[in-house]
């Protein structure tokens, strides 16, 4: 009798997708018959329109465990395909997909959220970042500094005092994709002045 080399366990989406998204959404639990006491979550579908009513915290949470079940559903993937069994194999890598897609959603919606959030009060031709990964703060970057309308912008990167053993890496990447795009600007603390008119050489 095979089982999965992969230790997993329920996840976190018990508690969130489960009592936050609706029933609809809830985790099913499936037990394959070659796989005693090895408990993955089941596929669903249209997870974004759940979403709408989740904290950013909440979608950063199911977009994690996502992750993690994704990874889960294609070591298993890969195990059955292995042993030949092509039918499971081809299941459990859609499952995988769908995780994926679970995951990117949640941290869409999750970012789009903490950013309405931290920019309520903010002038237009200011962003704040805080509480954005590293992609997501530049694809706001890139955006700001292509709205023709200012000369000038002022981006709030913070000095990565609640970053993981309080490093920062919003003002770093930030940085260096200025760098990288030939752009004029200024560093203060927490914060970086650019000019939206690049500084090509010509």
């Amino acid at each position: 009798m095979w089982t999965s080399a992969v230790k997993t366990t329920p996840i976190r989406t018990e508690q969130t997708v489960g009592t936050v998204i609706g029933p609809k959404y809830a985790m099913q639990l499936e037990r394959f018959s070659d796989q005693p006491k090895t408990i993955i979550q089941s596929s669903y579908s249209s997870p974004k329109r759940g979403l709408v009513n989740c904290s950013p915290q909440t979608s950063r949470r199911i977009a994690n465990d996502s992750t993690r079940l994704r990874g889960q559903y294609y070591e298993l993937a890969r195990q059955a395909y292995i042993r030949g069994d092509l039918k499971m194999a081809k299941e459990l890598s859609v499952k995988g997909k769908q995780a994926d897609e679970m995951s990117k959603e949640a941290h869409a919606e999750a970012s789009e959220r903490i950013f309405s959030e931290m920019n309520v009060k903010v002038t237009p031709s200011s962003i704040d970042l805080h509480g954005l990964h590293v992609q997501e703060a530049i694809q706001r970057v890139t955006s700001l500094l292509q709205n023709p309308s200012y000369l000038v912008v002022t981006i709030v990167v913070g000095e990565g005092l609640h970053s993981v053993k309080a490093k920062a890496k919003l003002k770093p990447a930030v940085i260096a994709y200025l760098k990288s795009n030939k752009y004029k600007f200024t560093v203060t603390e927490g914060a970086i002045r650019v000019k939206t008119r690049k500084n090509v050489q010509h």
